[in-house]
């Protein structure tokens, strides 16, 4: 066996111990977790021997520089101990080749790292293994990178450093640093042949159904163990996703990572066939998982992820433009557009409900507007993906009048000073726009004035037309 060098910083999922989908959740021996801490794998969070200061903050989850999981993140099994005539199996191997591309794992499509590299909606069931006792029936945190290492030394599964390597473990194992009494899943990373390896423990929530399953008697696929433990596969993966080397996304003031912000929260849930409650489709088979933490509009718990973008454009002329959002994934029924005139959006109106990736708006007065879409599906819409700014709409409405001398209208033509007319300016078509001349680099709010029969050399205030912000000048008449 190679010998591995192993850096060891555990994020661990917190157990609660729950009689039902709505108990509170109480957490049991975990020391507290206080400003300015990181996670140590346990649940909690320690002072770090140097200080890892924030680089991004403002959605209730900081950025600390580390890297994120980026492009497709691959996923692979190693089934430790006997799991012979169990389902889990087969309902964790489906979890695991649908959870990439869903609206729920969307939610991470939020978090990005340094260079403004966002994480990808891409999840691959990649392979499995299984190993019987190597290490026995009672694992400490060093012999589940032991049982990583040896699946990968012998060939079982691959050196992958863009995968997560679950050891998953049958009811009869116990982990000894803490399963079941404070946690029930962790992730770390260490190297291991030469790479950065991602893994985590999953014990078998049939275990302690009370520390770790959501529901202990009946569950959506029919076996509490395996649902359990979808639960916290979820939690690791998307942790490891996101936090990978535990130096990139957490919140510095409770050291919790983006799924330890929503541990044992479920959102909107509906019931199944056999009277339990899941929250999820995810393939053919229904899911309870955690919510996890959106990382967008100041932060909050969801189930699902929001429209990877919108464009909105900062000015209009006309009154007149487009928006356009990016693609959700899954069965998508409608996206939702709403429009305000504040940024607060404190009375939205819907501009567009449909499944088109963008909406043309017409007929748009002077003033300014905001948009913020969100993707709604059969069973409810998502949040809003808000536009970073909004349109300024600045159409040059004539007055009547008479244009100033060296401008032009619409159709081109110059107006010079003819003396013969007692003054600088000249009539031209009330329907016609007066702009400055291509060559002046003087803009004026307003080139129609009436000279109303003043003398030479008099002073004249212009009148800023509707639509437009430069200040408005003084001019002198010359004739």
């Amino acid at each position: 066996m190679k010998t591995i060098a192993l850096t060891r910083t555990i994020a661990a999922v917190l157990i609660a111990f729950v009689t039902s989908v709505n108990a509170g959740v109480t957490i049991q021996n975990a020391p507290a977790s206080g400003s300015g801490m990181v996670p140590t794998g346990k649940g909690w969070g320690v002072q770090p021997t140097q200080p890892l200061s924030p680089l991004i903050s403002g959605n209730g989850i900081d950025y600390h520089g580390g890297p994120v999981m980026l492009g497709t993140t691959r996923i692979y099994y190693i089934w430790y101990g006997n799991w012979t005539g169990d389902t889990a199996t087969t309902i964790l191997t489906d979890f695991a080749n649908n959870i990439g591309g869903s609206p729920y794992f969307g939610i991470n499509t939020t978090y990005y790292d340094g260079n403004s590299n966002y994480v990808a909606n891409q999840v691959s069931f990649a392979n499995s293994t299984t190993d019987n006792y190597s290490q026995g029936t009672a694992l400490n945190d060093a012999q589940i990178q032991t049982v990583v290492s040896s699946a990968i030394s012998r060939g079982a599964l691959p050196a992958d450093s863009n995968g997560v390597y679950f050891v998953l473990t049958s009811a009869d194992v116990n982990e000894t640093s803490g399963f079941c009494t404070t946690y029930c899943g962790w992730h770390t990373h260490g190297t291991i042949s030469g790479l950065d390896i991602k893994y985590s423990f999953v014990g078998n929530s049939a275990r302690c159904p009370n520390a770790c399953a959501a529901q202990t008697q009946i569950s959506p696929n029919g076996n509490v163990g395996a649902d359990g433990m979808a639960h916290f596969i979820a939690h690791e993966l998307e942790e490891s996703v996101t936090d990978p080397d535990l130096n990139a996304w957490f919140d510095s003031t409770l050291a919790g990572e983006n799924a330890d912000k929503c541990n044992w929260t479920f959102g909107t849930m509906y019931q199944v066939a056999n009277g339990a409650y899941a929250n999820m489709k995810l393939g053919a088979r229904d899911y309870l998982v955690q919510q996890n933490w959106l990382n967008a509009n100041g932060g909050s718990c969801a189930l699902l992820g929001i429209p990877s973008s919108i464009t909105v454009p900062t000015t209009s002329a006309t009154g007149s433009y487009t928006i356009s959002w990016g693609a959700a994934p899954g069965a998508v029924t409608r996206y939702e557009l709403q429009e305000a005139t504040d940024s607060a959006f404190t009375a939205p109106t819907l501009a567009y409900s449909g499944l088109g990736p963008s909406v043309g708006i017409t007929g748009k007065a002077n003033g300014t507007y905001y948009y913020r879409v969100r993707v709604c599906y059969s069973g409810g819409c998502s949040d809003y993906r808000y536009g970073t700014n909004g349109v300024v709409v600045a159409i040059f409405i004539a007055p009547t009048g008479k244009c100033p001398a060296g401008y032009n209208d619409a159709s081109g033509t110059t107006y010079i000073v003819d003396s013969a007319c007692g003054s600088t300016y000249q009539t031209i078509n009330p329907s016609q726009a007066c702009v400055p001349n291509m060559c002046s680099l003087d803009y004026f709010n307003s080139y129609f004035v009436s000279d109303g029969g003043i003398g030479t050399g008099t002073t004249y205030t212009v009148t800023c037309p509707q639509g437009y912000s430069y200040s408005c000048r003084r001019h002198i008449v010359t004739d």
